[in-house]
């Protein structure tokens, strides 16, 4: 039976042309995106977007038609002009709409925040949305702040709480049941406030091993069969097996920062009666956090308390995000994403950006993601209410670091950064006039008189309009660099799935553009590839690559954590919701510095901080640190592991388990 709706199943318009995706794209497409039709085939890439361009315009037949205007024509309209600004690829969606438009679940947001109540029957009630949601391939992000301390009393019971990081289990293993429509395993965000009595626990859930895991790497040392180095390492695989499914981020406030600057006491306070449960230094919790992004990238980091978080504060305060720091979400809101290739806007003859043609992608793409609103199923009645009465879309860009290179600015520089604040207000401007444009034409945002614009007499359709994704997968699709991010390399190895035995495979790639150039200057060669990567991925200092070549062709190992944060600020000022960056640090880098850094981001008017220094985990998509540098900050783990003097008996356990556990862990990498 054909997976395809009515939507999509008439037959395709002449003069389509065809999308400009690169092999690499249409291997993922063909794996993942391609819808199967009627007769068993699989659709062609022209058959894919103008599905997805299609139902997106589908909206446009009910305005038009209130306008009095031809609803047919206005649709045949728009829908051409989507799939020409996809097939171009000079703006994608998020991946739920691309897989799931003109298709029978039609749930097309890609980022949702639910409310995790303090009572039994609201948690599993949005346990079921949350797998609603994943099944269709959104991520969820969850703040945990409401739910009772471990060992606060339970009036119901009689019995104590057991906590959060208790019910962020529940959660972890829902989601490894499910399969996002067979396009990717769920990915969640589990916060929680900074002055929650449980947040000790909470940083360390991911750090330390829990009851179960202990319990065999217990076993696994008491057999005697492993060095010190090898438990080590089993150790930190089973961590990765943790909450596995969970980003972990605190969300600190203005009070604690100035706590912790201060060098003062913090209260703990109880999530239902505000009552301090226990008063701690604020630096405990502060080290706690350094400690955790330093070892392995978490937690991360929300200002909550930053000005710009919440434009609706008559729906109350904000204390989440979606899975990827981007999208701070009151519960059940959710957010289109979708976002500008804008490396394609470079003017080769002006030598600058094309701005003409941005802004009227900028204003087109705003009204593609204001009709998937419109377009969209919603998981639950709770979710419809909230998005349709904020309108709250994420537009974003992909290929910035293509953009830099044609402009011949180095990542992170003076002038790198001037333009980027630059683009995203130029873009800003842009999607407030659409918004303006289509609240006239359809109305506003139901929610307005909730907003910080309650008062404002200017319409506005929606209720934020700017949002830096990480563009994964759609950077992919579109052959470009992912969100704002530089280049992790000129020539790397990149792991990607694992294979049936689960050894990650491994592909390697070269950056076209650094290619071209490199071939068009004279110094391009095969050998030049083996010494980039054996440089981690960066052309500076290799004397066969010009000096101003060397700079332009900036690697994220070129770039310091001060100029990282420079370009997170940059993009932030005039992005309405946040930005996904991760600050890339190098592997010697130093704890004192990730505190420096934090305060640096705060003070600078960021929304979130991610930390991430480069090989600190065991497994890392693409990585140039030498092996003995990927336990980073876990080299003294086995020393630190609790004594069991007492070895069980071998009746007592099922050893052959244990050892085969243990030396699949250690085959691994």
């Amino acid at each position: 039976m054909s997976d395809l709706s009515a939507t999509s199943g008439a037959a395709l318009p002449s003069g389509l042309k065809e999308p400009a995706f690169d092999a690499n794209a249409m291997r993922v497409l063909k794996e993942r995106y391609f819808a199967k039709k009627a007769d068993g085939t699989v659709e062609n890439s022209v058959e894919f977007v103008w599905r997805v361009a299609k139902a997106v315009a589908q909206p446009e037949r009910a305005y038009a038609a209130k306008a009095g205007r031809d609803a047919d024509a206005v649709v045949d309209g728009v829908s051409h002009a989507f799939y020409d600004m996809m097939a171009a690829r000079d703006f994608l969606p998020n991946t739920p709409c691309l897989v799931n438009a003109g298709r029978p679940l039609s749930m097309l947001s890609a980022c949702f925040v639910l409310p995790v109540p303090d009572s039994i029957e609201g948690i599993f009630y949005n346990l079921k949305a949350m797998a609603l949601i994943q099944k269709s391939g959104g991520g969820t992000g969850f703040a945990f702040s409401e739910l009772r301390h471990q060992g606060a009393g339970v009036d119901s019971t009689g019995k104590d709480a057991s906590g959060p990081v208790s019910f962020m289990k529940v959660f972890n293993a829902a989601t490894d049941s499910i399969k996002q429509g067979g396009v990717r395993r769920g990915a969640n965000m589990g916060v929680l406030k900074v002055d929650h009595p449980d947040i000790f626990h909470f940083m360390s859930c991911k750090k330390d091993l829990d009851a179960e895991n202990r319990a065999l790497w217990n076993r696994m040392s008491d057999t005697g069969r492993y060095t010190d180095a090898q438990l080590s390492h089993m150790k930190q695989e089973l961590l990765q097996t943790q909450i596995n499914n969970f980003n972990i981020s605190v969300g600190v406030t203005d009070a604690f920062m100035k706590a912790v600057q201060a060098d003062g006491d913090f209260d703990l306070l109880d999530p239902r009666s505000k009552a301090v449960v226990r008063t701690v230094k604020a630096r405990d919790i502060w080290d706690a956090i350094i400690d955790g992004a330093w070892q392995n990238g978490e937690p991360g980091i929300l200002f909550l308390d930053h000005p710009d978080v919440n434009p609706l504060p008559g729906l109350g305060p904000i204390h989440a995000t979606n899975p990827c720091g981007e999208q701070f979400l009151h519960g059940y809101d959710s957010c289109n994403l979708g976002s500008i290739n804008v490396g394609h806007f470079y003017n080769e003859r002006t030598k600058d950006v094309d701005w003409e043609r941005l802004a009227q992608t900028s204003a087109l793409a705003l009204r593609f993601l204001d009709n998937v609103i419109d377009a969209n199923i919603y998981p639950i009645d709770e979710i419809k209410q909230m998005v349709t009465g904020n309108r709250r879309v994420g537009l974003g860009i992909m290929g910035f670091a293509e953009l830099l290179i044609k402009l011949e600015m180095a990542y992170g520089s003076p002038e790198a950064v001037a333009f980027a604040g630059k683009l995203m207000a130029f873009i800003q401007e842009r999607a407030i006039e659409t918004s303006e444009t289509l609240a006239r034409e359809r109305g506003d945002f139901p929610n307005k008189h909730l907003s910080i614009w309650a008062n404002d007499p200017k319409p506005r359709r929606n209720a934020a309009l700017l949002s830096i994704a990480p563009t994964g997968t759609i950077s992919m699709i579109a052959g470009c660099a992912f969100g704002c991010e530089p280049y992790f390399g000129m020539a790397y190895t990149k792991h990607v799935m694992k294979d049936s035995e689960g050894r990650p495979q491994h592909l390697y790639y070269v950056i076209p553009l650094f290619e071209e150039i490199a071939t068009r200057e004279g110094f391009f060669s095969q050998a030049l590839l083996g010494k980039i990567e054996e440089n981690r991925g960066s052309v500076k200092g290799l004397p066969e690559v010009p000096l101003h070549w060397q700079n332009v062709f900036t690697a994220s190992c070129d770039v310091t954590v001060d100029q990282h944060i420079d370009m997170l600020a940059a993009f932030q000022k005039n992005t309405c919701n946040a930005v996904s960056k991760t600050i890339n640090a190098p592997n010697d880098d130093t704890k004192e510095n990730v505190s420096r850094a934090i305060f640096r981001a705060y003070e600078a008017g960021c929304k979130g901080f991610t930390y991430y220094r480069d090989g600190s985990r065991t497994e890392q998509v693409v990585t140039f640190s030498k092996d003995n540098d990927l336990a980073g900050g876990n080299r003294d783990i086995a020393a630190a592991a609790p004594a069991h003097p007492t070895a069980p008996a071998q009746s007592e356990v099922d050893i052959s388990a244990i050892l085969a556990k243990a030396n699949a862990l250690l085959e691994v990498h």
